[in-house]
């Protein structure tokens, strides 16, 4: 199986978000909410799948670099010697022997072909081996079916997993973030089992 097959076994959809998961460092800041949502799906995500591993040996240094890993999961790479930041993972897992970087977009992949080889390259330092794969984790739409195609055929180990989610559920989530945490849990338990049985 592949690692979208056993992703697809284990899916979860954004209404079954734990919201509480959900760390940001200004809840004002509507973008930074907006891209945190998605990675604390994907970590219930990735937590909620058996056959999937979080790589714990973090922090760690390999090859010229430092691992660290922030509160909210992400792992930052730091050049060791300058201590300058690198590159961030939004997570870096296994499967089946395997390792992965995991990257995680509300919206589109920028700079895709770039943006992929960037994180290819650098999950073979953070490894030390040529195997690495990448999983990213984006809403698909009809305007980037051709995009994703390409990049699939040009990387080998480059997989992409749909979040199934529009626009207007991310509002809708982003409007029960915001109520959990200026009045506390109870309120958006209900506005979410509310909008359930809609």
């Amino acid at each position: 199986m592949s690692i979208v097959d056993v992703l697809e076994e284990s899916r979860i959809k954004l209404h079954e978000v734990d919201l509480s998961q959900v760390r940001v460092t200004d809840q004002r800041n509507y973008r930074q909410v907006r891209g945190r949502i998605p990675e604390a799906m994907v970590a219930q995500w990735l937590a909620g799948c058996p056959e999937i591993e979080r790589d714990t040996d973090v922090p760690r240094r390999v090859n010229g670099y430092r691992l660290e890993q922030r509160a909210y999961g992400s792992v930052m790479v730091h050049d060791s010697r300058t201590d300058r930041l690198i590159r961030e993972f939004d997570g870096l897992i296994w499967y089946n022997g395997q390792p992965f970087v995991v990257e995680v977009k509300g919206g589109e992949l920028k700079r895709r072909e770039r943006r992929v080889r960037e994180l290819l390259d650098m999950g073979r330092h953070v490894y030390d081996r040529r195997d690495v794969g990448l999983v990213v984790f984006m809403p698909f739409s009809a305007s980037t079916e051709h995009s994703r195609r390409q990049l699939e055929q040009q990387f080998r180990r480059l997989w992409f997993v749909d979040l199934r989610y529009k626009g207007w559920m991310m509002g809708e989530t982003m409007r029960d973030y915001r109520r959990l945490n200026q009045q506390g849990e109870e309120p958006a338990k209900y506005w979410r089992m509310y909008r359930q049985r809609g």
